[in-house]
């Protein structure tokens, strides 16, 4: 599928087959998060440390600090990811498209552009968005069950 803008030229894969859309939501949710999860495994290893039939105060003061250091690493995390907004949500989809191999060709008069994630980085937003558009077309077309 062809898009066209100004003078940019966007080539997107023809109808995704499930490999590519499990392909481009991996690599959306991989873009988008960062996994908290360790960092709560590291709270949970800190307090199993702590031998409760000893009474150690350095062993639970340790204990307390190191949770208490991870746990706010953790909810730094979580806050992060709650607080995406749409522009970054943009560059997330078309970064997850590159990745996954959905975007064939993008020019501009001619020449290859958007080739990598520095180039999502350093585009205007509007192109970003109106890509990311097009990616959402494409997806939601590809995982509609279609009417009778």
């Amino acid at each position: 599928m062809k898009y066209t803008i100004k003078d940019y030229e966007l080539e997107l894969i023809d109808e995704p087959l499930q490999s590519h859309v499990v392909a481009w939501e991996r690599a959306t949710r991989a873009l988008k998060t960062e996994d908290a999860k360790p960092i709560l495994h590291d709270i949970q290893a800190a307090f199993k440390r702590v031998d409760i039939t000893k009474v150690d105060p350095n062993d639970f003061m340790g204990a307390f600090i190191t949770a208490s250091k991870l746990l706010n690493q953790a909810i730094k995390i979580l806050d992060d990811n709650e607080t995406l907004t749409s522009t970054s949500n943009s560059g997330i989809m078309v970064k997850a498209a590159l990745q996954a191999e959905w975007i064939l060709s993008f020019t501009k008069a001619g020449e290859s552009i958007l080739q990598s994630s520095d180039d999502v980085n350093n585009a205007k937003p509007w192109l970003i968005s109106w890509t990311a558009t097009q990616i959402g077309s494409v997806y939601l077309e590809a995982v509609t069950v279609p009417k009778n």
